[in-house]
């Protein structure tokens, strides 16, 4: 963990001092903007790594705009405030289908998938939910302006139980961080709460004894999920991956996507391509879950069209199979 903060670090800095700074010969040829997540978040520390290689590997000059939530990147990509955006999967879906919250299509290409993020569902461990019926008569935080699909998974959840919505009462946080601070000081006694399996905040709520899982058995989860946009799939999450946790769990799960607006060239988005995926050890550099972000990974049962500048690299590499060409068709038709 000392060594991902070292390098998270490195990356931020090295990222500054790019804003801040001329990049030589790379002045002379294509800039790009990449939008992303809030200053020190996982995805800005991963963003920051991609501007790197795009300035090592392709001679292109990168900045990274912190836009904060997925909504918002997604917005700034129709707005073209930015030129890439790297979301949640659920965002980049509504955005590229007009779905709600956005008020029309924003036209997207797929490049890379990376790295899942989880829902969990969590109570307080004194509040005495041992079950979602439970739920009814409590305080839980199921609501984000930013993750509109918090609320879905909330309401899902109510549902396949047959809990009436109004027995509930949610409440609407603006950042994970609020969310932690309401389940610690005991104003919620339950969340829907997005994160990972190393997210800091969540390991310390476990290892303080503040938090467990809601138990659901995992069929019940996995009707759960048939509720949810198709963009959503359960993942597990191991035993003992938090403190106090000794049972193996399963919960909602979404990937990370990379994304180009859908008018950026062939050719730029071919290169921003290469660059990213073609050095997977400088990019675990710069984090540990730049591991994640592979041709193999990218290319695992997407729900957006690919960009052609992305499929091109495929090809490339001989990973592109008429397969895909099938998949290619199908998404478009969508």
């Amino acid at each position: 963990m000392r060594k991902a903060v070292r390098l998270a670090s490195a990356a931020l800095a090295a990222s500054l001092a790019g804003i801040a700074a001329p990049h030589g010969p790379a002045q002379a040829q294509d800039a790009i903007r990449l939008g992303t997540s809030s200053i020190g978040s996982t995805n800005y520390i991963l963003a920051v790594g991609m501007s790197q290689l795009v300035r090592k590997h392709a001679a292109i000059d990168a900045t990274v705009e912190p836009l904060g939530g997925t909504t918002a990147i997604i917005d700034g990509l129709g707005a073209k405030k930015v030129d890439f955006a790297m979301v949640s999967a659920g965002a980049a879906f509504d955005g590229a289908h007009g779905n709600a919250p956005f008020r029309r299509a924003v036209p997207v290409g797929l490049i890379a998938q990376g790295r899942s993020s989880m829902r969990f569902v969590l109570v307080r461990r004194d509040a005495g939910i041992r079950s979602v019926a439970d739920l009814a008569g409590k305080t839980m935080i199921g609501k984000r302006r930013s993750l509109p699909d918090l609320e879905l998974i909330a309401n899902a959840l109510l549902d396949v139980h047959g809990v009436p919505k109004d027995k509930v009462k949610f409440v609407e946080t603006v950042e994970t961080a609020q969310a932690t601070a309401a389940l610690r000081a005991g104003n919620v006694e339950a969340a829907v709460y997005p994160g990972r399996l190393d997210t800091p905040p969540l390991q310390e709520l476990f290892r303080d004894k503040v938090v467990d899982f809601l138990d659901i058995p995992e069929a019940k989860m996995r009707d759960l999920v048939a509720k949810l946009p198709k963009y959503f799939y359960l993942a597990k999450v191991p035993a003992g991956n938090f403190q106090n946790q000794p049972n193996e769990r399963v919960s909602p799960a979404l990937n990370t996507y990379l994304v180009a607006r859908g008018d950026a060239s062939e050719e730029l988005v071919y290169k921003v391509t290469k660059a990213i995926l073609g050095n997977p050890a400088d990019f675990a550099a710069y984090h540990v879950e730049g591991g994640d972000w592979t041709v193999a990974n990218a290319l695992a049962e997407p729900k957006l069209a690919f960009h052609p500048g992305a499929i091109r690299y495929y090809k490339e590499v001989g990973a592109w199979q008429p397969a895909h060409d099938q998949l290619q068709a199908a998404l478009q038709a969508k």
